[in-house]
């Protein structure tokens, strides 16, 4: 068997990574996104320096026009479990989906607090003692 030396540099491959991986599909959606978020907005598309390219697409949609709302969310909910539940690649733990890691550190920071830094603590409260305001939540 042949050896290949290893590449020199390294380029993230589009979804679905290859041709034979659907590749022109991860294409597709990265076209879509550049014409809704960059030439619909008008503020530019594509990786160009110089050229502002941080548009942003909105959209809403009304699930009742597409179908029953109770047996979207019940497939929904059945959706994230399946993502949730999938085998994870080796060195994680689990699949997370969009928003989840956010939600988690929510819900221990509404328990916990949120933690500051030091320097920002001790500048907070030379900054309430200036003004002459309590800073009793500042028992960081």
């Amino acid at each position: 068997m042949e050896e290949i030396d290893p590449p020199k540099e390294f380029n993230l491959l589009p979804l679905g990574s290859t041709r034979e991986l659907g590749s022109h599909k991860g294409y597709g959606f990265s076209c879509i996104v550049d014409i809704l978020g960059g030439l619909l907005t008008g503020v530019g598309y594509g990786a160009v320096p110089g050229r502002p390219n941080f548009g942003h697409h909105v959209a809403a949609y009304s699930i009742n026009a597409f179908t029953d709302v109770d047996d979207f969310k019940k497939m929904m909910d059945e959706w994230l479990l399946m993502l949730k539940t999938t085998k994870p690649v080796p060195g994680h733990d689990r699949v997370l989906v969009a928003g989840q890691a956010e939600a988690e550190v929510e819900a221990v920071r509404r328990i916990k607090g949120i933690p500051l830094h030091p320097e920002v603590v001790q500048w907070m409260r030379h900054v309430c003692s200036q003004w002459e305001v309590p800073s009793i939540w500042l028992n960081c």
